[in-house]
C-alpha cells in the first residue's frame, strides 16, 4: 500500500515563525554542525570577494570541504522545510530550527548553495517568492542539454555564469585557501553558502541585521561559547577585519588586504587559556578543578555530572578586553551531545545555572567555572525544537525542564572543598558582614516550599485530645440513579450502587488516601538552648515552641514595636492581648507547617530527613505563612477581649 506525504502550504509563516523563535548566530550553529556531518575537516566563514570588487558589497560565504551534495539530490535536501538529507529519527537528534529556517528570513534576496561532489559542482538559489508568500528554489535561465530543470545549475559546465549583475557565479566558490599553518586546504569537495541580504545590497557579513551580530570576534566568541570542544579533526576559521567599525568604507577591498583568521578553540579549551598565566598576569593560575557527581533523584530523572574549575584569583577578569574572542567570565552552562564528536552548550546565562546559584559572593564566583553534563536515567534528555533550552522526557511530561535546582542543592550539600574553602575565607576576612548561613537558610526554605506546592493528604482532627495519626479515613458509597448522584456517608466501606435500565450495578468506591491528625503543638520557656524555635517529637507527634529563642522574642518584638506604632502606647493589658495573639499564631503556623511536613514525609519517605528535621521546620514556621500577618488576625480579637474584661471590672466596681 502506498502513502500520500503530507504536503505544507506557503511556507513563508512556517519559517518566519521558526526564525522567531532561533537564537542570535543560531545560523552559525546549524552551518557548523551540518559541516560536521558531512565529514568537513575544515570549515571556513570568510568574504565573498567577487561581490567586493564588482558590486562593493561584503557578503559572507561560510565553506567547508566536506563530501559534499551530488548534483541530483541538491532540489530534494535543499528546496524543502524540515529536512536538508539527514534523517530526522530519535527524540534526541539533530531536530528543529536549521540552516535555512534562521537565515532566509534575513536573506529573502537569496541563499545561494554551491556544492562540489564528485568531480560536479552545481548551484541552487532559495529565495523569498512574495507573490505566493512561500520560500523555494528559484529558477534560473540554463539554456543547456543536460536535462535538468533550471533550478539546479551545472556550473560545471559553464566558463561563466551571470544571474542580475556582474558576479560570475562560477569564481564565487574558490578551488582553495590557506590554514593558520600556511597549508593550502583544497575545496575540490564541499559547500559553499552565499548570503545576499533582502535585495542583494546589504553587507551580509554584519550578519543578521535583525539581532545585532556585528561585533569585533562575535562569531568566533559564539563557537567559543556554544561548542564545548571542536572535534581534534576539524578546524573552524573565521575571517576577521582588524577594524571594529561597522563602516563598510574602512574594510578591506581585497583578501590580501589587513585581515586575519581566528580559530574556534571550544569552550574548555577557553576555560583552560583562562586560568594559563601570562605576560601581562603571571600570578594567574587554576587553583584546583574535579567533578562533582549528582546521582538521579527518582527513577527516569536525569542526573549530572558537575565540572567545575575555580581560579587562585580573579585577575584574569581584567584581561577580558584583550581576548574578546573568549566567553565571559564567569561562566556556567549545560554540555550535551546529539551528533558524533560535537558537544553543544546549552542554557548558556539562563538564571536557574547563574553562577550566583553556585556561589553567591562574586568574589569567589567570578573564579568559578561550572560545565553541567545531564546524565541519562532511562529517559532520554533532548534539546527542544528551539535547541537553547534542553528537557527530558518525564513520566507524566513529555518535555520536562532539568531539574536544576536539585542538582544545585547537591552541590551545596557536597561542595567541593576547594570552594567552600574559598567561601569562608571570604566571610572569614570581614569584606562582608553577610552571616554565611543565610544563603544555606534560605535554600532550604525555597526547596521546602516545592513540597508545599503539594496538597496530598486530608488533615483528621483531634479526638479527645489525641491526634488521629497515623489512622485509616472513612470510605464513603455513592449511590447513582439515572442522573442524580446521591452522597452518603459511613465507614462501611460499601460499594457504589448504579441504577440503570439493566438494573443494578456494582461499581467500588475509590479507596482514601491515609488520614494524619494535626500535630499537638506546645509553647515552652524550660527548653534548654537551642538554635531552633521549633522542636518536634516523630513519636508522640507533638511539636514544641521555644519561647526563648532568638527567633520568637525577635518576631515577638517586631509585632510589639509594629502595634506601638500604629497605636501610640500599649496599656499592660494590651500588650499581654498582643503576646497571647502571637503565641496564639506561632501555634496555628507551626500546626500547619508540621502536618503538612508529616504528610508530605507519608508520601515521599526518602524526603522526610528533609522535612521533619528542628532546622527544617524551623524555616517553615516563616517560610509558608508569616508570623506577622496571621497574628494581626488574632490582635484585634485578643485586644477586644482585653477591653471587654476591663469594661466587666469597671461595672462590677462601680
Amino acid at each position: 500500500m502506498s502513502n500520500a506525504l503530507m504536503t505544507m502550504g506557503d511556507s513563508g509563516p512556517h519559517i518566519d515563525r521558526a526564525y522567531a523563535a532561533s537564537a542570535r548566530f543560531q545560523w552559525v550553529r546549524e552551518l557548523i554542525v551540518n559541516s560536521a556531518q558531512a565529514n568537513a575537516d575544515f570549515v571556513k566563514f570568510g568574504t565573498e570577494w567577487e561581490a567586493v570588487r564588482e558590486l562593493d558589497v561584503h557578503r559572507r560565504i561560510v565553506m567547508d570541504n566536506g563530501v559534499g551534495i551530488p548534483r541530483a539530490q541538491m532540489l530534494e535536501f535543499l528546496n524543502r522545510f524540515g529536512g536538508s538529507g539527514q534523517t530526522v529519527g530519535a527524540t534526541e537528534g539533530n531536530f528543529g530550527i536549521g540552516a535555512k529556517t534562521s537565515s532566509l528570513r534575513w536573506n529573502r534576496h537569496g541563499m545561494v548553495i554551491i556544492s562540489r561532489h564528485d568531480g560536479e559542482e552545481s548551484m541552487l538559489w532559495l529565495h523569498y517568492k512574495p507573490e505566493d508568500n512561500s520560500y523555494g528554489a528559484r529558477e534560473l535561465d540554463i539554456d543547456n542539454a543536460s536535462g535538468l530543470p533550471g533550478l539546479v545549475v551545472p556550473l560545471d559546465e559553464f566558463e561563466e555564469f551571470y544571474v542580475d549583475d556582474d558576479i560570475d557565479w562560477t569564481k564565487v566558490f574558490p578551488k582553495s585557501t590557506k590554514d593558520r599553518e600556511g597549508k593550502t586546504v583544497s575545496f575540490d569537495t564541499g559547500t559553499a553558502i552565499v548570503f545576499l541580504g533582502d535585495d542583494g545590497t546589504q553587507h551580509t557579513v554584519l550578519g543578521d541585521p535583525n539581532r545585532e551580530e556585528w561585533v569585533k570576534y562575535g562569531i568566533v566568541k559564539y563557537c567559543n561559547e556554544a561548542f564545548v570542544e571542536v572535534p581534534d579533526n576539524m578546524a573552524i576559521s573565521v575571517e576577521q577585519y582588524e577594524v571594529q567599525t561597522a563602516e563598510p568604507k574602512d574594510w578591506p577591498k581585497d583578501p590580501k588586504d589587513t585581515k586575519q583568521d581566528r580559530y574556534v578553540v571550544g569552550l574548555k579549551r577557553a576555560i583552560k587559556f583562562h586560568h594559563t598565566p601570562s605576560t601581562a598576569y603571571p600570578d594567574v593560575a587554576l587553583q584546583d578543578r574535579g567533578v562533582l557527581t549528582v546521582p538521579g533523584r527518582t527513577p527516569g530523572e536525569p542526573g549530572a555530572q558537575i565540572e567545575w574549575w575555580l581560579l587562585k584569583d580573579t585577575a584574569r577578569q581584567k584581561s577580558q578586553q584583550h581576548q574578546s574572542y573568549l566567553p565571559t567570565f564567569p561562566i556556567t552552562s549545560v554540555a550535551y551531545s546529539s551528533h558524533d564528536d560535537v558537544t553543544e552548550t546549552f542554557s548558556r546565562g539562563t538564571p536557574q545555572i547563574s553562577p550566583t546559584k553556585f556561589v553567591k559572593p562574586a568574589a569567589v564566583n567570578q573564579r568559578l567555572s561550572v560545565l553541567i553534563t545531564p546524565i541519562q536515567n532511562g529517559k532520554p534528555v533532548f534539546p527542544d525544537y528551539t535547541r537553547q533550552t534542553l528537557r527530558y522526557e518525564s513520566a507524566t511530561v513529555g518535555g520536562a525542564d532539568l531539574p536544576y535546582e536539585y542538582w544545585i542543592d547537591y552541590w551545596h550539600e557536597n561542595m567541593p572543598e576547594p570552594v567552600r574553602t574559598a567561601l569562608d575565607a571570604y566571610y572569614a576576612s570581614g569584606a562582608s558582614g553577610a552571616d554565611p548561613h543565610v544563603d544555606d537558610i534560605a535554600r532550604l526554605g525555597k526547596r521546602l516550599l516545592t513540597y508545599f506546592q503539594h496538597s496530598v493528604f486530608r488533615l483528621g482532627p483531634h479526638v479527645n485530645g489525641d491526634s488521629m495519626y497515623p489512622g485509616s479515613g472513612s470510605r464513603r458509597s455513592y449511590k447513582k440513579t439515572g442522573r442524580r448522584t446521591t452522597r452518603s456517608g459511613g465507614d462501611s466501606g460499601s460499594p457504589d450502587i448504579t441504577t440503570s435500565a439493566e438494573g443494578a450495578q456494582e461499581v467500588p468506591a475509590k479507596p482514601r488516601k491515609q488520614r494524619i491528625g494535626m500535630v499537638a503543638v506546645n509553647v515552652r520557656d524550660d527548653i534548654p538552648d537551642s538554635d531552633h524555635i521549633i522542636q518536634y517529637d516523630r513519636a508522640e507527634h507533638i511539636a514544641e515552641i521555644n519561647r526563648n529563642s532568638a527567633v520568637y522574642k525577635t518576631t515577638l518584638m517586631a509585632i510589639l514595636d509594629e502595634q506601638v506604632a500604629k497605636r501610640g502606647t500599649l496599656t499592660e493589658a494590651e500588650e499581654a492581648a498582643v503576646r497571647r495573639a502571637t503565641e496564639r499564631a506561632m501555634k496555628a503556623v507551626a500546626c500547619t507547617a508540621v502536618t503538612h511536613s508529616v504528610g508530605l514525609s507519608l508520601e515521599i519517605p526518602e524526603i522526610a530527613d528533609d522535612v521533619l528535621t528542628d532546622a527544617a521546620l524551623s524555616t517553615c514556621l516563616h517560610g509558608i505563612q508569616a508570623v506577622q500577618s496571621v497574628a494581626s488576625g488574632y490582635i484585634g480579637h485578643e485586644l477586644g477581649e482585653a477591653r471587654k474584661k476591663k469594661h466587666l471590672t469597671s461595672v462590677s466596681t462601680a
